[in-house]
């Protein structure tokens, strides 16, 4: 730029020098226009000596104007060319780009979720990952490989910077444990440097049976009560009869399968006590003649009526709870010649099975093994017969309104402990 303006100004003075150069030829060719003047009489000039300046400064002042503008101009000129000569030789520095972003790759996991018993679905974006790209897909437990997938399923390419892939898993792969954290890990390399980026995996509650082995319910003990110490009879004290062990009041825990009101009698007008919930397990105590209405104990020990349809209890469980003014025997104490009396067993269930209340709703499959093929699904509240159990109590047998007979898990069927102990192995 500065050797633009400087050569601008060179040739500024160079046109005003010639402009003024040109202004006195013209003048001169004007004059030369005139009539010749009048010279009088001719004079010799070549007898006398011709009179030359003898100085430089003589030669100066003897210039016309145009001339010694020009040589004014020169040292002027001079000066500007070697100020052009020495900003050519100087290298001039070169202007530094702005510097420039380094790449900071990045996979940031947007969704990483058991979507069915078999497909973990993972969803992420890419930040400064070249297309197509291979991301390359990892199931931990605790930090640890978790071999639950097929790995040719893990395995996805960049596009639009981003990745998507639904994992299978490998068949017959181990199921997960119960309070282990599972974790989604992506990787990939670029430029030799690892990227990485992890997430936990969320697992729903109706497919936590499938992914997880969840330890075999546990059934509640029934108590059994004390024997009465027996009473020694001596010729000398009358036999006194021992006192009769009080009685506790026997109950049904029933799993409720729609929700209402608790009022304090069995009518609808009656005041109300407290309410029930769908899913909520309450103590049923009675039932009025007809089964319409049951006496329930809430948590909170609050005791009173709610009908049938609050309730829903299943057909079996309706047969096990006493009517209303019916009394039970109370057990008599053993004579002392008297074998004691065989233990209480539950009978096995009919060849109908036993109809429950589903608790939750899941898949039914032809084994009772996850990866088994799907033939029918039970759904909440649904009423279902259970046929039979798996050694473990995890999968039940069950025979659909439609006849279709197959396997459900524990976490789809929800049955109560006391279902669970009728049911037979199969």
């Amino acid at each position: 730029m500065q050797s633009l303006i400087i050569l601008l100004l060179v040739v500024a003075v160079i046109a005003v020098g010639g402009y003024l150069i040109y202004r006195r030829q013209m003048a001169q060719n004007n004059m030369m226009d005139l009539p010749p003047p009048e010279i009088g009489e001719l004079v010799d000039y070549t007898a006398d000596a011709p009179d030359e300046p003898g100085s430089w400064r003589e030669r100066f002042q003897q210039l016309s104007l145009p001339g010694k503008i020009l040589i004014g101009l020169l040292p002027l000129l001079g000066v500007l060319l070697c100020i052009i000569i020495g900003i050519n030789l100087v290298p001039s520095p070169t202007d530094t780009p702005p510097p420039v972003a380094e790449p900071n790759p990045q996979i940031a996991i947007e969704k990483a979720d058991l979507v069915n018993a078999t497909t973990i679905n993972v969803i992420a974006s890419t930040r400064d990952i070249p297309e197509g790209t291979a991301i390359e897909f990892e199931l931990l437990g605790n930090g640890e490989p978790f071999l639950w997938y097929d790995p040719t399923t893990g395995v996805a390419e960049v596009a639009n910077d981003r990745i998507e892939m639904n994992v299978q898993r490998v068949p017959n792969g181990p199921l997960g444990e119960d309070g282990i954290n599972y974790t989604v890990l992506l990787t990939t390399t670029i430029d030799t440097e690892a990227v990485t980026q992890t997430q936990e995996l969320f697992i729903p509650g109706t497919l936590r049976g499938e992914f997880i082995d969840l330890p075999e319910p546990t059934a509640t003990p029934t108590p059994r009560p004390s024997p009465t110490p027996e009473v020694s009879l001596t010729p000398e004290v009358t036999e006194t009869p021992a006192p009769e062990a009080p009685t506790e009041p026997t109950f049904v825990e029933v799993l409720v399968g729609n929700g209402g009101n608790v009022r304090a009698a069995p009518a609808i007008d009656a005041e109300v006590l407290g309410q029930i919930t769908l899913g909520q397990t309450v103590r049923v105590l009675q039932k009025n003649a007809d089964a319409t209405w049951f006496q329930v104990q809430l948590e909170d020990g609050v005791t009173g009526w709610t009908s049938a349809t609050a309730l829903l209890p299943p057909p079996d469980v309706v047969a096990q709870i006493p009517t209303e003014g019916e009394t039970t025997t109370a057990e008599q104490p053993a004579s002392p010649d008297a074998p004691p009396p065989p233990d209480a067993t539950t009978a096995p269930p009919s060849g109908d099975g036993v109809v429950v209340t589903v608790g939750n709703g899941g898949n039914v499959r032809a084994t009772p093994d996850v990866t088994a093929p799907v033939v029918g699904q039970i759904m909440l509240n649904e009423q279902v017969q259970v046929l039979a159990k798996n050694a473990d109590g995890t999968w039940f047998q069950v025979r659909l309104p439609n006849d279709t007979i197959g396997w459900t898990s524990f976490s789809a069927l929800l049955p109560s402990a006391e279902v669970v102990q009728q049911l037979p192995v199969a």
